[in-house]
């Protein structure tokens, strides 16, 4: 933890490069009951060090987490070379003056309330799945290469049309107008597209894994629920061996279950000769509840006002205030890396 242009070294100790490879080989890494018996242990020590109020690089004046190479991004996450933006998640690569969005980039530029939205885009508003080349776009989903449009959805190349219907320049711009107006009166105009549009349940999407909701909550927001489907719970005879060096093909065939939540799964066969490459154990968790688990090892996207530990001075942080982290700026986090 926090160490600089360092070479073999365990848990902050230096070691002999014999010593290193020595000590590797004796955790058993291959093994399940290796990284089991490593894991807490790491837990442990990690809580002993200092974490910096965000994770980013090459930042000036932001607020968020993850990012990298950005500017003037406030509220921003998981995100690269923003500039003058807000309230983004997850942009890749050269969004600027956009708010509200996710997934844009790309020379994306004045986007407001768009997903999945990039490639030279250009002043698009509620947009969704609209890659490439495409401006002055307004609730439309699928329209790459296209221009001006309102309310269309798979026009490809597409400009001054309203559901789908051509107009010529003129009356285009007229009609969206009257449409404009007619949105604010009812009070659909200004927001993204509603929650029953949405193509997955509300526990199965980003937004639970990181602002989590009981069925009862989410359904009262009016968002779906997906349930459980009790067939993929079946209990498996198979039993997976603690060493990746036991395993043989057969396993490829098994239907495995999870040691946790029970749920089935399987093995294929370019994931099992990764595992064999790596030296690491078949997991004995299943996909979902290894995902779980890593997002678990993430900070949120909640941001707190907290004081730096060791200057005092307020710093926002995705690190909550009740949390045993001694947390700190990015000037005093560099004077305590080692």
């Amino acid at each position: 933890m926090n160490l600089r242009n360092k070479q073999y070294y365990i848990l902050n100790e230096k070691v002999s490069k014999d010593e290193y490879f020595k000590r590797i080989e004796s955790l058993k890494l291959h093994t399940s009951s290796g990284l089991k018996g490593i894991r807490p242990e790491f837990v442990r020590f990690a809580a002993r060090f200092p974490q910096k109020n965000l994770q980013g690089v090459q930042n000036e004046n932001v607020v968020g987490d993850y990012l990298t190479n950005c500017k003037d991004a406030f509220y921003c996450f998981d995100s690269r070379n923003l500039w003058s933006c807000k309230f983004i998640t997850q942009a890749f690569d050269d969004a600027k003056d956009c708010m509200d969005c996710t997934e844009v980039g790309n020379g994306a530029e004045l986007l407001y309330e768009c997903c999945y939205v990039g490639y030279t885009a250009h002043s698009n508003r509620f947009c969704t799945h609209a890659l490439g080349n495409n401006s002055n776009l307004t609730y439309c989903y699928y329209c790459p290469s296209s221009s001006n449009l309102f309310g269309c959805v798979g026009l490809p190349g597409a400009k001054y049309c309203i559901l789908n219907k051509q107009y010529s320049e003129s009356d285009y711009k007229a009609l969206v107008a009257k449409i404009t107006e007619h949105m604010k009166q009812t009070g659909e105009w200004g927001e993204f597209f509603p929650a029953e549009c949405a193509p997955v349940a509300y526990n199965l999407s980003h937004a639970h894994e990181y602002y989590p909701l009981t069925k009862a909550e989410a359904l009262e927001r009016g968002y779906r629920w997906r349930e459980e489907p009790s067939t993929e719970f079946a209990p498996s005879s198979y039993q997976v061996p603690d060493s990746i060096e036991e395993v043989t093909d057969d396993i490829l065939k098994a239907v495995l279950s999870c040691e946790v939540t029970g749920r089935n799964y399987k093995l294929q066969k370019q994931e099992l000769a990764f595992y064999r490459k790596m030296n690491i154990p078949v997991p004995k968790l299943c996909p979902d509840e290894r995902h779980t688990r890593r997002m678990k090892l993430r900070n949120g996207r909640t941001i707190y006002e907290r004081s730096c530990a060791a200057s005092g001075q307020k710093i926002l942080s995705t690190i909550p205030p009740d949390s045993p982290a001694e947390v700190l700026c990015e000037e005093e986090f560099l004077k305590a890396i080692d």
